[in-house]
């Protein structure tokens, strides 16, 4: 995969970077994310989101923090559709763990 070299995590803090580490938390737990719909609630108020998902949760949808951290894990992904890289059969809960690692060291590497 191409985020095997994940680089260490700087101490900048930006509305972008705030933002993926939110959604990357939101998603932590495998059972909190998935894959087909970018939010699926199970009817007991268990919620899943897809990377994209767990952008619009944190951010606002269409807001330039939202666009920017799409981008970042755009870049990450080296895929232009973060929701298709997060919906393919070969994707893993890690892969999508690395990425939002990688775009958040991205966002902050501009920043810095």
């Amino acid at each position: 995969m191409p985020f095997d070299a994940t680089p260490p995590l700087r101490k900048v803090t930006t509305p972008v970077a705030t933002a993926l580490v939110a959604a990357q938390q939101l998603i932590s737990d495998p059972k909190h994310w998935g894959k087909g719909k970018e939010v699926t609630c199970d009817g007991q108020g268990n919620y899943k989101f897809c990377m994209a998902g767990a952008i619009m949760q944190v951010a606002s949808f269409g807001s330039a923090t939202a666009l920017a951290a799409t981008q970042y894990l755009a870049e990450a992904t080296k895929n232009n559709s973060i929701t298709s890289f997060n919906d393919l059969l070969s994707t893993k809960h890690t892969d999508v763990m690395r990425a939002f690692q990688t775009a958040i060291w991205l966002a902050q590497e501009d920043c810095a």
